[in-house]
């Protein structure tokens, strides 16, 4: 715990990444990296200011990765009886990093010269990304497993639409034909959708298959990104549910008596501090930020070696921010959901990888998330929705 957190695009539209919830996750992890389109990398160089940003990679506080593709579930024949739905990925050659950083710090700088070579010099400090094409094999195998997919869809609906009667019995299938994928179930989806814009606005978009089917692609997104850097999660509430659904689900394959496991725990430290909440209603900067993480580095350097323990975490939030504009904040919340399964994994196939027998009931996907966390990855998560609300 503490050591790497992976961040990626935390909300649909022009400022995916919550900064507030950023600078949090640089206070407590040694590496915090961010995953993230063009639309991201516009966001944190508008907001986090040019020179600051530049200054959080050159400390190493902060890391990028910058997506050269994207993922998307693509919907023919929308609101039919023959609606197709396919995961693909897609790109554009215009939006090359190198191309667009400099464009950014123009913008940012308002000077072209100066912006020019901000944008070169942090071209030169991101590192490109991009799906793998199995990617798309790695979901099709997830949309048929038929146990996996119903369990994750309720979970889904409770946490969506908790009001909505999930019928009973339950029926969520997803079927493979040659050209994409179609669902057949008995989901009510203008009820479901009643309950889901009880908390969501009319704005967006009314709980649908699609809708459900790009929820479980951001899952494998997530356990992808997470995996290949060996780090844990930054994600939501619904994305924290999921994931957790299908980490289970891995597991018990890998177990022939298909034995239920519980993985994951909750941890929450209830003395934390408003910070997140400070940065987005604008009353601290990244520059304040930057002055409390070079204070709070070497108190760091022991914490992720550490147990996740609330006094422990309580104990290095004090003597990190002593005598800093964090003192005067709000008390708040903040939870972790931990990964506790590793052990169960190793006791089964040892520490020197997946077996044969393992691989045959996993999908290639499945099984080198598997490996990693018999290698000690735990998929534990940060979960950045708000747990209580502050006052100041």
């Amino acid at each position: 715990m503490f050591e790497t957190i992976c961040i990626r695009n935390q909300y649909k539209s022009n400022d995916p990444i919550d900064l507030g919830f950023l600078a949090e996750a640089m206070l407590f992890y040694q590496q915090v990296r961010v995953v993230g389109n063009q639309v991201a990398l516009k966001q944190l160089v508008k907001q986090c200011g040019a020179e600051t940003l530049i200054e959080l990679l050159k400390s190493g506080f902060l890391k990028i990765s910058y997506q050269t593709n994207n993922a998307a579930i693509q919907t023919l024949n929308t609101n039919s009886p023959n609606e197709i739905h396919a995961p693909i990925l897609f790109s554009s050659p215009s939006a090359a990093l190198q191309n667009i950083a400099p464009e950014m710090f123009i913008e940012a700088t308002g000077r072209s010269g100066r912006g020019r070579r901000l944008g070169n010099r942090f071209a030169s400090m991101v590192e490109t990304v991009s799906y793998p094409e199995t990617i798309t094999k790695a979901i099709a195998g997830d949309f048929t497993a038929k146990d996996y997919v119903k369990g994750a869809v309720i979970r889904l609906l409770k946490t969506l639409a908790p009001e909505y009667r999930i019928p009973s019995p339950f029926e969520f299938e997803i079927i493979q034909h040659a050209k994409g994928f179609t669902v057949k179930t008995n989901i009510d989806f203008k009820m479901a959708s009643e309950s889901y814009h009880k908390r969501v606005p009319t704005s967006y978009a009314s709980l649908s298959a699609a809708n459900i089917l790009c929820e479980l692609f951001s899952v494998r997104e997530n356990l992808h990104f997470s995996s290949i850097y060996s780090a844990e999660l930054a994600i939501g509430q619904v994305d924290s549910s999921l994931l957790q659904t299908k980490v289970d689900d891995i597991l018990v394959k890998r177990n022939a008596s298909g034995e239920q496991i519980s993985s994951f725990q909750d941890f929450v430290l209830n003395d934390g501090r408003a910070i997140r909440e400070s940065i987005n209603a604008g009353e601290k900067s990244f520059d304040d930020l930057l002055r409390l993480l070079d204070k709070a580095s070497k108190f760091k350097t022991w914490l992720k070696d550490q147990k996740p323990d609330e006094s422990l975490c309580k104990n290095y939030l004090r003597e990190a921010t002593a005598s800093t504009w964090v003192e005067k904040l709000p008390a708040k919340s903040i939870r972790w959901t931990l990964f506790t399964g590793a052990g169960v994994a190793a006791d089964l196939v040892g520490a020197g990888g997946v077996g044969t027998g393992i691989g045959i009931a996993l999908s290639a996907a499945d099984t080198f998330v598997l490996d990693k966390i018999i290698k000690g990855w735990k998929p534990s998560h940060f979960v950045n929705d708000h747990l209580t609300n502050f006052v100041k």
